[in-house]
């Protein structure tokens, strides 16, 4: 699990240093944005003058940025744990019935959707014929779709047996904010991130609407919940590979 903390931890420190930018520009916003100066030696260097459309549009980038986190952290997690099924070099009948599960649909069901049902069938038998052989290709799929969020996460959890559990703390922030909260008892800031960077990508929502109408605290608070949140999940599944829980008991 080295390498997801690793690209955790980097994915954090470039999200922390693009709210820095973010940050600075809307504490100015008030009293002008600054233009900013070529590092030139030239009497006359380049100069660009931000505006408020750009503050909105970067703003607005800040819930991409977010999404995609939570995304490749989740995506990472389950590449480490199908690497260390593999690693166990296990019969398929020695894994959980989920993991046997995750295998046969990998197996039968494959990317090819237009697969008849002879087809279907004729793979079945060939698997079975296998059925004692070890597991040497598994790749656990995450789902989602484009919609992650801390309910997607906790499904995915429990499809695959994993025991995530959030601390009291987080799982109010992730509901409330200072004297906001969600109306929808299962809506969240992870949620909202979700919900804004499909409207994004799907063309209902601009990045100036979305970046005008943001608030820049209530914005740290959404990533500082985010980063919290992803903590304990990557955390769960670590515990959930070292002591094997992917083994029949």
């Amino acid at each position: 699990m080295k390498s997801v903390r690793n690209l955790m931890s980097n994915r954090e420190t470039e999200i922390n240093a693009f709210f820095d930018l973010l940050d600075f520009m809307h504490q100015h916003n008030k009293r002008g944005l600054p233009t900013i100066f070529s590092n030139e030696t030239s009497e006359n260097p380049a100069t660009f003058n931000l505006e408020s459309q750009h503050l909105h549009m970067l703003t607005a980038t800040a819930y991409l940025l977010l999404y995609n986190y939570v995304e490749a952290v989740v995506t990472q997690c389950l590449e480490a744990l199908s690497k260390k099924i593999k690693t166990e070099q296990k019969s398929i009948l020695e894994f959980t019935e989920t993991i046997q599960k995750e295998w046969v649909v990998q197996k039968i069901l494959p990317n090819d959707q237009s697969i008849n049902v002879e087809r279907i069938i004729t793979r079945i038998i060939n698997e079975f014929k296998t059925i004692h052989s070890q597991i040497d290709d598994l790749k656990i799929s995450k789902g989602g779709g484009g919609n992650f969020d801390n309910e997607a996460i906790h499904k995915l959890c429990d499809r695959l047996c994993i025991n995530f559990k959030t601390s009291r703390k987080i799982s109010e922030n992730l509901h409330r904010y200072k004297d906001y909260a969600f109306s929808e008892k299962k809506m969240s800031f992870m949620k909202e991130v979700r919900d804004f960077r499909n409207k994004l990508a799907h063309g209902e929502l601009s990045f100036m609407e979305l970046g005008r109408n943001c608030q820049i605290d209530r914005l740290n608070h959404t990533k500082q919940v985010i980063f919290d949140y992803m903590e304990s999940f990557i955390d769960s599944v670590e515990s959930h590979i070292n002591e094997k829980g992917f083994l029949q008991s």
